[in-house]
């Protein structure tokens, strides 16, 4: 139900962004990075993970931008704990996500004449392949720092997201990514 929720969500966030006036001016940018996913002690420890973001930003104002992101992040491990069941105590199986996916909606604005970026906004996270008691998926902010070339076209991008989770993954709360990747 919530999966249902949160792809609704980013097929209108996503429809409003498209429809805006200034459509020549949008970009389209993917980016690629790795990170430490720290699962919670009774979930197995931590692991590398890859993420992925494509992001379509339409300019609002002169310095400001609109950005819808698509998000997701394999972990490049797994752990599964299977009780040993106890008869009459309660038994719970738990295996790490293989994927988390989420649509994050932001606003962002330029620093300067320089390329520097700032971003923030809230949307959704969820897992594909979890078990255990906790929620497969959440709430979510986002802040971020990145810096592009200021020219249209093919154009080089480094920078950094920080993601705050409103309930925990798998035990994770934060999670932040550093990534590099191209505007078109």
């Amino acid at each position: 139900m919530r999966a249902a929720c949160l792809r609704h969500i980013a097929s209108v966030l996503s429809a409003a962004l498209l429809t805006l006036p200034c459509a020549a001016q949008s970009r389209v940018g993917i980016s690629v990075g790795v990170t430490r996913l720290a699962f919670g002690h009774a979930w197995g420890g931590a692991f590398t993970a890859v993420a992925a973001e494509a992001r379509v930003s339409r300019p609002l104002s002169q310095r400001v931008r609109g950005d819808l992101i698509g998000l997701v992040i394999t972990p490049g491990g797994a752990a599964a704990a299977i009780a040993d069941c106890v008869v009459g105590a309660p038994c719970v199986d738990r295996q790490t996500p293989s994927l988390f996916w989420g649509v994050l909606p932001s606003i962002s604005a330029g620093l300067g004449s320089g390329g520097w970026r700032v971003s923030g906004g809230v949307g959704g996270l969820g897992t594909s392949g979890m078990k255990g008691p906790e929620s497969q998926s959440s709430l979510a902010g986002s802040i971020g720092m990145h810096w592009e070339r200021p020219r249209s076209g093919l154009t080089p991008t480094i920078g950094v997201r920080a993601l705050g989770l409103a309930s925990r993954i798998a035990g994770i709360r934060y999670i932040v990514i550093p990534a590099v990747g191209l505007n078109f």
